[in-house]
Parts: structure tokens; sequence; C-alpha cells
């Protein structure tokens, strides 16, 4: 780990949405303290730039610098060595382009981009550049799935011969279907044109780890189905109201493949479904020749293992991981690791980069094929 701290100019970082209440409280954890310094935010206009620099001014207790518009003004700052992007997923390429082409290394949420083509360009351009790249798949950096990839690396169950990954998202949640938030900036999710679906976000973020721990999938046959025709929006405080919606998006997603090793792979997520207590939200097992690996959560939002903490088995023993609370959320708490790992550097941490972003972009994409084609899909992931 670097002996300097980092200096991040933090893109979208204003009063509300994942920025506000999850990474950027993150990246301001105690832990980071010398590790990591904020010394500008950018937003989309003046008055909120400056109310943010004010803000992370109080919490830092030094100065942060204001910027606005275009994301080339930060990347120019001689005091930003990394700029963090979290806006939404259609404006992403057009924030990240100005930032590699003036040289900075970057940080880009998940999906980065809207679509595969803009996620190869991305990569694209920062290969030429030659700048470091970040990308805000967090999963793989949670504790219990670093576990898991140890458990897995030591040959503790031998040879792998299948992975099973069963999630289901509670209606009690509101997340996309079939009751979603459609109160201020949710909204936009139910747009499928702005690429935060229940497949690109939702089995993105799940299936990352499956690759991270397994390696990728080399074939894809896929089903897709929407449910849930008619989404029946809520306010925020998830009371139904009298808006309805066209669904745009299918909710409910099976698939199977082959990992390089032969062994076999199934993966199904569905939304929707009330939650109740002892009900399982996620069972994902890992069978090898000689043993079994079994996470499993019971938590509403534990579909969601890049922000909640399963519980761990290891052939029907608990597996305690240190410093996790099993089953918890534990959303900031996996974003300072993402943090952590990153100043690592890009030998030791074992943060994502653009090139794990377009992989997953293609398993994607393949899934989506392979569901509306009804075939077989067939990968190719060389880069």
């Amino acid at each position: 780990m670097s002996s300097a701290p980092i200096k991040v100019g933090f893109v979208g970082l204003s009063a509300n949405g994942w920025a506000a209440t999850s990474l950027g409280p993150a990246l301001l954890d105690p832990s980071l303290k010398g590790v990591y310094e904020l010394k500008a935010v950018s937003t989309s206009n003046a008055d909120s730039a400056a109310a943010s620099a004010a803000k992370h001014s109080d919490l830092t207790g030094s100065s942060v610098k204001p910027y606005h518009g275009s994301t080339s003004a930060i990347a120019e700052d001689e005091n930003v060595d990394l700029v963090a992007i979290s806006v939404k997923a259609p404006l992403h390429r057009d924030a990240v382009l100005p930032v590699i082409q003036k040289g900075k290394n970057f940080f880009l949420e998940w999906p980065a981009g809207k679509s595969l083509q803009e996620t190869e360009e991305i990569r694209a351009a920062a290969q030429k550049k030659g700048v470091k790249t970040f990308i805000g798949l967090q999963a793989r950096v949670s504790p219990v799935v670093q576990k898991v990839k140890q458990l897995i690396d030591s040959d503790a169950i031998g040879k792998v011969q299948s992975s099973t990954f069963v999630a289901v998202v509670p209606s009690d949640i509101h997340m996309w279907s079939p009751t979603p938030n459609g109160s201020g900036h949710n909204r936009y999710a139910l747009d499928a044109s702005n690429a935060v679906t229940p497949l690109t976000v939702g089995v993105g973020h799940l299936l990352d780890p499956i690759i991270y721990t397994l390696g990728h999938l080399t074939t894809i046959t896929a089903v897709s189905s929407q449910v849930h025709p008619i989404l029946k929006l809520t306010d925020a405080d998830g009371k139904e109201t009298s808006e309805t919606l066209q669904s745009q998006f299918d909710e409910h997603f099976t698939f199977g493949g082959q990992f390089p090793n032969g062994a076999h792979s199934s993966f199904t997520l569905r939304f929707g479904g009330k939650f109740f207590p002892g009900r399982k939200t996620v069972r994902w097992e890992i069978e090898g020749e000689k043993g079994h690996i079994l996470l499993e959560s019971e938590n509403i939002f534990g579909a969601f293992i890049n922000v909640t903490s399963p519980r761990l088995f290891l052939n029907g023993e608990e597996v305690a991981v240190l410093g996790v609370q099993s089953g918890a959320s534990e959303a900031v708490g996996i974003l300072v690791d993402q943090w952590k790992e990153y100043a690592k550097g890009e030998q030791e941490g074992k943060y994502a980069t653009i090139d794990d972003a377009v992989i997953l972009r293609r398993t994607l994409d393949a899934i989506a094929q392979s569901a509306r084609e009804g075939k077989r899909v067939e990968l190719d992931l060389k880069l």
C-alpha cells in the first residue's frame, strides 16, 4: 500500500443517491484516514457543487474544491490522483472519457456504461492511455466472498464440480418489480433504456463473485420471464400509489453453463413474493470432489451479497469470518473494503477493473441472447 495518500476528485457526490449514502461515507471512513484524501467534488451545477464542497470540507477538516459541468475540469486538477465517478449509467461514458483523455486513473460505478459497446469503448480508451481502472463490483471484496475464494484456492473442497445459486428479491423492498419505488430519482431505473435493469444490475452484481471465485462461464443457456407485466408504483415510504406502469424488463432469470474446468453452473434470480422471518433470500452451494461450501441468508436484502454478508458453511460447519456479522447488511463496510483493496495497488489489490467489467457485460449479453433466441450461446471472452 502506498505511503502517500491517494488524492480523490469525486464526480456525483451530491445530496442524495448511492454516492451520498454509501460510496462517499465509505471513502471517508476513519480506517481510511491517511490512505485517501478527498480533494475535489464535481456535480451537475455550481450550486450543488458548492454545497457538496462545503459539506465535505467540514467533514474532512480540509478544503475540498468544487467543480461542475464537464469532468475534464476536475481531471485537470493537479491535486487529484484518482477521479471517482458515481453518476447515472447513461452518463458513464461521457463522464469517464474526458478523465481518461487527461491521463487520470478512475473509479467508475457498475455497469460502466449503458451497453457492452460503451464498456468496450471505455476499456479501449483506458488501455490506450495506460490509466489504472477501478470498477464498482464490490461483492468480490466482501470478506465472505474472499473467504470462499480462499477455501477454493486452498483445495479445501477439492476440484469444483458444480455451483448452484438461487436468490429472491422480495417485493417488500420495492426494487424494480412488482411494486417498485417510483419516487424521485428511483424512477429512472424503471426505464430499460437507462441500463439499470434487473439483468444488468441485479444479475450483474450477483454473477460477478461467482466468476471471480470459480472462473468465467464458457457457455450459457438461459430463460427469462416477465412475470409481472404491470408495475404498481409505491412512494418513498413503500406505500402503494394509484399509479401503474407497463414493465419494460424481465425480472425472473434462470441460466446454466459450464466453467473452464467443466464444472456445472446454475443460477436463478427472481423478483417478487413476500418476505417473512426465516425465509432464505439467497442460497449458494459449491460442490467439490471432497467437500461442500454453502452461503445463505435470511436478510431481506440477502440476495445482494454485494451489500450483505451471508452465513458461510464448510461441510456443514459454520465458518466465522473476521470482522463480519453474519447475515447483516454491510453496504458501507464492504465499500470500505473495496477502497482498501484499490489502495493496495495492481499486484495485491483484489478490486475489479474495466477488463472484469467487459467480461461481465459480455456474459450478461449472452444471457439475454440465449433467453431471446432460445439457444445455447458460446462465450468469447478473450480481451
